[in-house]
C-alpha cells in the first residue's frame, strides 16, 4: 500500500487528495507495528486471560483520546496519525512485555523460528505429496 498509495489516491480520488498521503504513511507504520500483536492476542485468549488485552486497550484508548483532544485542534490530521501510531506502538510494547513476562521468552524468540520449529516445518514439507510432471 505504501508503494502504490500515490497512484491509488490519484486514480481514485484525484490530485486534490494527495495531502492525505503523509497521514496515511504515518498510520501504515503504526499498523505494521501493531499487526503482529494479533498473534499475541490469541495467545492470551488461549490461556484464558483475555482481560490482558482489554486493560492494555483501555490504557491506549485513554492516551489516544487525551492526546487527540490536546493536539488535533492545533495540528489536524497529521497529529491524529502520529497519535494513533504512537498508541499502536505503546499497545505493542505493553502486550509484548506482558507476553515475555508470562513466557520467560526472549524478545526475538517471539519473532524468529527456533531449531525445533524449523525442523518441524521441514519434516512437514517433506511429508507433503509432490505432483510429478508428465
Amino acid at each position: 500500500l505504501f508503494l502504490f498509495s500515490e497512484i491509488i489516491v490519484l486514480n481514485i480520488y484525484g490530485e486534490e487528495y494527495l495531502p492525505v498521503l503523509v497521514p496515511l504513511w504515518i498510520l501504515l507504520l503504526g499498523v505494521i507495528l501493531k499487526s503482529p500483536m494479533s498473534i499475541l492476542a490469541y495467545y492470551f485468549k488461549s490461556i484464558g486471560t483475555p482481560e490482558v488485552m482489554v486493560r492494555i486497550s483501555i490504557i491506549t484508548v485513554i492516551l489516544n483520546i487525551s492526546a487527540g483532544i490536546i493536539f488535533i485542534p492545533s495540528f489536524g490530521i497529521i497529529a491524529a496519525a502520529i497519535i494513533s501510531t504512537i498508541t499502536y506502538t505503546i499497545y505493542s510494547i505493553l502486550l509484548s512485555s506482558k507476553y515475555l513476562k508470562n513466557t520467560n521468552n526472549g524478545y526475538l524468540s517471539q519473532y524468529l523460528f527456533n531449531k525445533t520449529e524449523i525442523n518441524t516445518i521441514i519434516s512437514y514439507a517433506q511429508s507433503l505429496p509432490l505432483k510429478k510432471n508428465k
